[in-house]
């Protein structure tokens, strides 16, 4: 496609009709004006001198393959949240909902990250604010387009497992204000900290929290996108579990 750009001269020049295009870049028609006389010499053509102060040279942009959606810092908001996990009351595992009290909502634990905070404190400070339960994230295995933590280049984009991460697990975009703005979400898996089940903070009034089988919080929710992030959660917890049960038994095997 061609873009018409628009600038303004110093000399008082108006290039008349369109400049011949030569060389066709992917992004950009490098043209060279000499100025003569009462007239311009453009790849050998030549326009007559007028006013007012401007010049039309053509670009050549290049069309994106991407679907591509930009939005200034005023109309997107950032929230960080976790699914809390009670995995002390082996084999049931529990997660921790919230229920909403004012609009009898069973939630996940999350809120708006604050300036200057990373996306992991601000998960873990809306988990201890709303439940009032004091909780780090739990490393699980799984696969992430991140490249690995060494720093590693010329990795190509695409899917790998890695052990011990705690990075997010998953990510959701709502439209929010009519669909003219967005709220992310990115979300973390966390397990209760050691004897913190016994003692709690105060967490928020409106809020009460309640830990379930992972079964019965999946019915328990809501909203149907929250089961999905629960749901994704429990697979990734259980299977990490396993790996490293597993992993356990062959390093016991090996050394006895």
């Amino acid at each position: 496609m061609a873009l018409v750009v628009c600038q303004w001269l110093p000399e008082s020049i108006r290039v008349s009709g369109e400049a011949p295009i030569a060389h066709r870049q992917k992004y950009l028609i490098s043209v060279t004006w000499i100025l003569k006389s009462r007239f311009i010499i453009c790849d050998g053509f030549f326009y007559q001198k007028a006013r007012p102060l401007l010049m039309t040279t053509h670009l050549r942009m290049a069309a994106s393959s991407f679907i591509t959606r930009q939005l200034p810092s005023e109309r997107f908001v950032e929230s960080c949240g976790a699914v809390l996990f009670d995995l002390t009351a082996s084999p049931e595992k529990k997660v921790c909902l919230l229920h909403y009290l004012r609009k009898d909502e069973w939630l996940l634990a999350k809120g708006r990250r604050n300036c200057g905070e990373s996306r992991k404190e601000a998960a873990l400070r809306e988990v201890v604010e709303e439940t009032g339960y004091l909780c780090h994230l739990l490393p699980v295995t799984m696969a992430t387009r991140a490249p690995p933590a060494d720093g590693s280049t010329d990795i190509p984009d695409m899917a790998r497992t890695y052990p011990n991460l705690t990075e997010p697990f998953m990510f959701t975009m709502r439209e929010i204000e009519g669909g003219s703005s967005v709220k992310l979400i990115w979300w973390y898996i966390a397990t209760l900290d050691s004897g913190s089940g016994a003692t709690t903070l105060t967490g928020e009034a409106d809020f009460a929290p309640e830990f379930f089988p992972c079964e019965e919080a999946l019915d328990r929710l809501t909203f149907q996108p929250d089961r999905d992030v629960l749901k994704q959660a429990v697979r990734l917890v259980e299977e990490s579990t396993a790996l490293r049960n597993s992993t356990s038994q062959l390093d016991y095997d090996k050394n006895n």
